[in-house]
């Protein structure tokens, strides 16, 4: 038993009030015990890579920092971050050698606009002063990316995301609002929508700048599109919420019996499965439950269809819709390739 990755939500907890986040809907909002966390680190040697973030800000947990230790002694190990409490950790995380850090940003008209209590200026500073510690102690690491979540309110902002990621020395990932739970979300989003023509244009300039510069560069595809599996890789890898249950990927991981959607225009339900806790059992025995391999041979049967010598040469490049994926995954952007 080997997984891809596993996602640790260490905090639900947050200093921002982002206008794209659904942690502004959740009931409660709390630390991940650190007893929960020991549990969990029994398995870091079955994981190739540790992710330290979920729904909240993973700088506010307490004893982020010997978490971040204890994970560096097993595996590749990095988070995402609002940036706000960057400048504090700096030092240790570099000392510590995390593998990697990304840093959320908008742009400077949009930063307090769409991550509400954010400073556009003081997270710029932030960045550089990690910088100026990687420089100091001659380190590499942690890489870092910027990443920039494209709505319909900082779409023109995109090139400078690029022109500071030049400036920082940074990769830069471009992601969509693939969790849309409600219409101002829905109607935020620039796939599938008028704008993403004009988006596609910018995005195809900056993906030709960043070959000539040598810029580290991801984006996503504007047009959602069915796949045989997301590249949340959920038959792979496992996320694990702040109370320690385990879940296939982070769009499955919230604090709601029933999980809203907004998908092509319409709300929807999907009950949130569970598949057992950590703490209450082996996660062997979740992995190998019931529940949890019925999920992962629905997905296993559709990437089966894949590998088909027909599918190879182009002609049942279809054939995976035969088989349905699993019910909680009904109207997941991560499915269709957002």
């Amino acid at each position: 038993m080997r997984f891809r990755f596993f996602q640790i939500e260490v905090t639900r907890k947050c200093n921002l009030d982002c206008l794209i986040c659904p942690s502004r809907l959740f009931p409660e909002k709390e630390d991940m015990s650190f007893e929960t966390f020991l549990k969990i680190s029994e398995y870091f040697d079955k994981t190739d890579m540790i992710h330290l973030q979920g729904w909240g800000e993973s700088f506010l947990h307490p004893e982020i920092i010997e978490m971040i230790r204890i994970a560096k002694e097993h595996a590749k190990t990095g988070l995402t971050t609002n940036g706000s409490l960057l400048k504090k950790f700096c030092e240790e995380i570099v000392k510590l050698q995390l593998d990697y850090i990304a840093v959320s940003i908008s742009g400077p008209e949009t930063q307090g606009k769409i991550r509400k209590g954010s400073s556009f200026e003081n997270l710029i500073k932030s960045i550089e002063f990690l910088n100026e510690m990687k420089k100091r102690f001659k380190s590499h690491l942690p890489f870092i990316n910027l990443t920039f979540l494209m709505t319909t309110m900082n779409l023109d902002e995109i090139p400078l995301a690029f022109k500071l990621a030049s400036k920082l020395n940074t990769g830069l990932i471009l992601t969509n609002l693939d969790y849309t739970f409600d219409e101002t979300t829905y109607n935020l989003r620039v796939f599938d929508s008028k704008v993403s023509e004009k988006v596609e244009k910018i995005i195809g300039k900056i993906e030709k700048d960043a070959r000539n510069l040598g810029i580290p560069f991801k984006r996503p595809s504007l047009k959602s599109v069915e796949r045989a599996v997301c590249d949340a890789f959920p038959e792979s890898a496992i996320v694990f919420s702040v109370e320690g249950d385990v879940f296939p990927c982070v769009y499955l991981n919230l604090p709601f019996r029933r999980i809203s959607r907004y998908f092509k225009g319409k709300k929807i339900f999907v009950e949130r499965p569970e598949f057992g806790n950590v703490t209450e059992k082996t996660l062997e025995e979740i992995w190998n439950s019931k529940v949890y391999s019925q999920f992962r041979e629905r997905f296993e049967r559709r990437i089966e269809a894949t590998r088909s010598l027909k599918y190879i040469l182009g002609f049942g490049d279809r054939d995976f819709l035969k088989f349905s994926p699993p019910e909680c995954c009904r109207g997941c952007y991560k499915l269709y390739g957002i």
